[in-house]
């Protein structure tokens, strides 16, 4: 599951950057039938070498049928996306490809068969970007711009990948 992180509305103009984390260099918990991954920011005492911008976390957890987890923190906007099985939350199921936005984050999701699911949360911001394509910014302007530097070529090649070119 390929993932982008929004940048807080006062980052949006940081230079751009692309890294690559192996998957063994992740912080992770395996307790009581449940591994949980940290991918970004902050969770469960455990902490991502990915640099954010914002206070959030960015969860792959994979459960036992029966096994509980909490949400990590009560107070961000949190959402649950259901990779594969299924879970319980507040009583209503969740299957896969489903993406389920926690209304009570003071919450605990149940592993209703031995499932995988990405689990992600972080300060509700004021305002919303807009979003158009690959491109994410709180100004429309900037949005254009974005779309015409694309189709001019005047973004840089993904690194050790040069064969690879989306046409917008």
């Amino acid at each position: 599951m390929q993932s982008w992180i929004a940048l807080p509305e006062h980052c949006e103009d940081i230079v751009p950057a692309f890294i690559h984390v192996k998957r063994e260099t992740l912080p992770q918990i395996v307790k009581d039938g449940i591994m949980t991954r940290l991918i970004a920011g902050d969770a469960y005492g455990l902490s991502s070498p990915i640099k954010t911008y914002s206070e959030m976390f960015y969860l792959d957890v994979i459960g036992d049928q029966d096994k509980t987890i909490d949400v990590p923190n009560p107070d961000f906007e949190t959402a649950l996306y259901v990779l594969y099985g299924q879970v319980t939350v507040n009583e209503e199921t969740a299957s896969p490809y489903e993406l389920v936005l926690l209304e009570n984050t003071k919450t605990t999701i149940k592993f209703s068969k031995n499932s995988r699911v990405i689990l992600l949360g972080g300060e509700k911001w004021q305002h919303v970007p807009y979003i158009h394509w690959n491109f994410v910014s709180f100004s429309k302007e900037k949005i254009e711009q974005a779309k015409q530097n694309w189709i001019d070529g005047k973004f840089p090649e993904i690194p050790s990948d040069k064969l690879e070119r989306v046409e917008y």
